[in-house]
């Protein structure tokens, strides 16, 4: 008796597309900060403070910078890591991935698996001379090829309600939002010390090329910047080392490293107090009453259901965000730097939230003032019709302030017609002077 044929599984149709699509995106992402340190090598090469330092170990400080940008670590001491997530590398990263994977035709979810276990193993391979690992290391280049596939692979985001991705939509806009006051915030702040990030640079003595490189070494820590500036305007702030301390309320500082982005830091003392925090509520207002104006749906328990998933959505962002921002620069105090995720999540999104609620609510409240005030019918447009379809409730109420015997209809008919002009009376022009009919014979 013949045995049965086995069947094998088969490989999905363009497979390898997805494996060189991630291997592709590693590549060249870790091509551009090696090729940094190399070429910043080249032209100090015979710097004395360069001791014995060959390319070769310019080339392996820029992977283990490049390995940190997925939660690596790099060994400085005995006690002490490097252990600073570059968000702006990060950000890069998952840009060259996407165009990878659209390059690469990765259309389906079996495609983006292999595309993310190619990039994993790529991502392995490239940072096997660092010597740390760290778990988040291994977690973050699979997690990355996720993200960035949900806006390549074509979801079957219909079977969502829409109302649910709306007020998804509104949660990642306030979060946006947050995201450029905080970029703002940074502005002001080097802004105000520019003279001292002018000095620590030139404290540096850098050249030319160096220049570069360090100015564009500084901007991968960018979006970390704006996190922290996230926790100052949230009202608990953050610290750059331990014994530091940055808020809105007072700021306590110690020596620090020669960075020259820390120059933006604010002056130790007294902060200038609540009134800051009111940029996050203006923050939610503006998405609140951009949401409100372009939505057509004003039923106020359709904004509470919004408000109640756009919130956590919220929060989630700055959580995730907020963790990932903060880290080690080294070791002793340097080993604390960031901000505390989850008490600044929850600052920020309380901040946000009330505004994001007063600008859901105030065309509404505007709308139903109008109401009131004039006692007559209303003139919407289109998109607000359904909302002031008059509810069980005020018909109730309507009736009840109705004469006996009269429905709320007919007041409603009686005050029109009281408000409407009366016709005049006729005149000779308009008066009928047709002759009568003549009589017919008897």
């Amino acid at each position: 008796m013949s045995e049965p044929a086995r069947i094998l599984p088969r490989l999905p149709e363009g497979w390898l597309r997805g494996v060189f699509a991630g291997i592709e995106a590693a590549v060249f992402s870790w091509l551009i900060p090696a090729l940094a340190a190399l070429v910043a090598y080249v032209t100090t090469a015979s710097a004395p403070g360069l001791g014995e330092a060959t390319w070769t170990t310019a080339v392996g400080v820029g992977s283990g910078w490049w390995f940190t940008s997925f939660g690596g670590e790099i060994a400085l001491t005995e006690d002490g890591v490097y252990r600073l997530i570059p968000l702006g590398m990060t950000i890069v990263t998952a840009l060259l991935l996407r165009g990878s994977l659209r390059r690469g035709g990765v259309d389906s979810p079996a495609l983006a698996a292999f595309a993310g276990v190619a990039f994993t193993l790529a991502v392995a391979i490239l940072g096997t001379m660092i010597p740390n690992r760290s778990w988040l290391s291994v977690v973050a280049p699979l997690l990355l090829v996720f993200l960035v596939s949900l806006t390549v692979v074509p979801l079957p985001v219909s079977r969502i309600p829409g109302w649910v991705r709306s007020a998804i939509r509104v949660g990642a806009q306030a979060f946006g939002t947050a995201l450029l006051a905080g970029l703002i915030a940074v502005g002001i702040g080097i802004w105000r010390g520019w003279d001292t990030v002018v000095a620590i640079h030139g404290s540096l003595q850098p050249d030319a090329v160096s220049s570069v490189v360090f100015i564009l070494l500084q901007l991968a820590y960018l979006p970390n910047a704006i996190m922290m500036a996230l926790g100052y305007l949230s009202g608990p702030g953050f610290a750059v080392g331990e014994g530091t301390h940055y808020s809105v309320f007072t700021t306590v500082t110690e020596p620090l490293p020669a960075i020259p982005l820390l120059g933006a830091l604010p002056e130790p003392g007294a902060g200038p107090g609540w009134v800051v925090l009111l940029v996050l509520v203006g923050v939610g207002l503006a998405v609140g009453l951009i949401r409100a104006w372009r939505s057509g749906d004003r039923d106020p328990v359709a904004i509470g259901l919004e408000i109640a998933i756009a919130v956590p959505v919220l929060y989630v962002l700055l959580l995730l965000t907020g963790y990932l921002s903060g880290g080690s620069l080294g070791p002793g105090r340097m080993a604390h730097v960031g901000l505390n995720a989850p008490i600044v999540a929850l600052a920020g999104t309380g901040l946000i939230a009330a505004g994001l609620a007063a600008g859901l609510f105030t065309r509404l409240g505007l709308k139903a003032a109008a109401l009131v005030d004039t006692g007559d019918e209303l003139v919407v447009d289109a998109k607000d019709e359904a909302f002031f379809t008059p509810a069980p409730a005020l018909r109730v109420l309507e009736t009840e302030s109705a004469p006996d015997g009269v429905s709320a209809r007919s007041a409603r008919s009686a005050r029109s017609a009281r408000s409407a002009p009366s016709p005049e009376p006729p005149t000779a022009a308009t008066a009928d002077v047709s002759p009568p009919s003549a009589e017919s014979p008897s």
